[in-house]
Formats: C-alpha cells, structure tokens, sequence
C-alpha cells in the first residue's frame, strides 16, 4: 500500500465497492432534473473536447480527496482511534518489522497482530462508500449547487444511495458476510469520524461549481456582446 500502510482494503472489499456505488447511483443519475443553467452556456466549440481542463481538474480533486479520506481514515484508527491500538506513525508505516525475531524496542507494547485486524478495513470501507454517495449527490446538477438542486429532487438517485448504504451495512454487520470481505463494522464514535470525512466532498464540488457558474456567465456575456456587435462594412453577406 501507498507509503507503507498495510492494505486497506481486500479485494473482495474493492469489488463490493464497485458494486455499490457504480451500479443502482450511476444509473439514477439519469433521472436528474433539467440543468436550470443548460440554456446560459453558449454553444461548445465543434472542436471542443468531451471533458475539458476545469472538468478533468474536478473529477482528479474529487478523486484525489476520496483517496486521501480513505487512506487516513485506515490510518487514522491506528494512530488515533479510541479503539485502536494507538501506535506512532513510524510503526504504522513500518509494520511489516513488526515480528517476532525483529527489533523489539521499536514495538515495545505494540500486538503485531493488529495491523491485520478488519476494523480499520471496515472504518476504510464504510468512508471510502458513504464518500461517494455524498458525491453522488453533487452530481444532480454540473453547474447549479446543491441548494438549488437538492438530491431530493431526483428520488431515484436518493432511492439508490439509500439502499447503496443499506447494503454496506448488511455487509459490515453481517458476520459472515464481513468476515469474507474481511471488514469489521464500525463503533459509534467511529461512525462520527466517517461522516465527517465524508462531508467535505460537497464543499469541495461547490467550489468547482461555482468555478464554473462563473464561466459560463462570462462565457454568455461575450457571446452576447459579440452578437450585438454592429458587421463589419463590406461583411453583409450576398443572396
């Protein structure tokens, strides 16, 4: 894993990721009400790409926040936790020395075996989940934010969401279920912490979105102003 931690997630966690938030929410987005601002925007360029530079920085800093609150939230139960095993960063990012034969004093008081323990799995699941159904919500409209289009103007995408997160906890407290994916559910305190990490993806989505309100109206104001532009002597055209 990224610098050094122990794997965050098993496959068999990945993959119900996929299922959970690429399934029932991507395919209500469809149902998403009419963009109020569709009409504004002048029209794209015949050369214009699909995703263009602001798009493409959107999604990798929402990615790259998703990532990030996933990998910390691991971290994060071993450092800090209530109930983890509060060992330092070092020995987090060392943990693979932590066995019987090596350094003891770097591990003094320190169960190896907690680095292989499916709590922090299940912290790093439910945030790396609930995150993106947060996101989810962002993506009712492009450019109108989150207050003026409210995810429950599109009940599908509320619908999916609700039952995407309903799985996940049939999955983290499910015991069978959890023990395959190799995830433990989460305690109560624990539970603050992911909704706090999940909530700054909105934040982070209205500032593109405002980003981009704001170039769509300059966008408009200079198509405008060119169309009242008086021709050019010499550029009527000839019937």
């Amino acid at each position: 894993a990224a610098g050094g931690l122990p794997l965050p997630l098993s496959p068999l966690a990945l993959l119900a990721v996929n299922l959970l938030t690429d399934g029932p929410p991507a395919l209500a987005l469809a149902a998403n009400p009419p963009d109020p601002l569709a009409m504004d925007a002048p029209p794209r360029a015949r050369d214009s790409g699909f995703i263009d530079g602001p798009l493409a920085l959107r999604a990798c800093a929402v990615g790259a926040y998703v990532g990030l609150a996933t990998a910390g939230a691991y971290a994060w139960w071993f450092l800090s936790a209530p109930a983890g095993p509060h060992v330092s960063l070092w020995q987090l990012t060392h943990w693979t020395e932590c066995i019987p034969d090596g350094d003891a004093r770097t591990f003094v008081g320190v169960d190896c075996t907690a680095f292989d323990r499916p709590e922090p799995r299940g912290v790093a699941l439910a945030v790396l989940v609930v995150t993106e159904m947060v996101n989810a919500f962002n993506g009712v409209s492009a450019t109108a934010s989150i207050a003026t289009l409210p995810p429950w103007t599109n009940p599908w995408l509320v619908g999916a969401c609700a039952a995407g997160v309903a799985q996940l906890l049939g999955i983290l407290y499910s015991g069978p279920i959890a023990a395959l994916v190799d995830v433990a559910p989460p305690l109560p305190e624990e539970w603050v912490a992911i909704l706090a990490l999940a909530a700054p993806v909105v934040a982070i989505d209205e500032t593109f979105k405002a980003f981009e309100r704001s170039r769509l109206h300059d966008r408009a104001a200079a198509a405008g102003n060119a169309s009242q532009s008086p021709p050019a002597p010499g550029s009527q055209a000839r019937f």
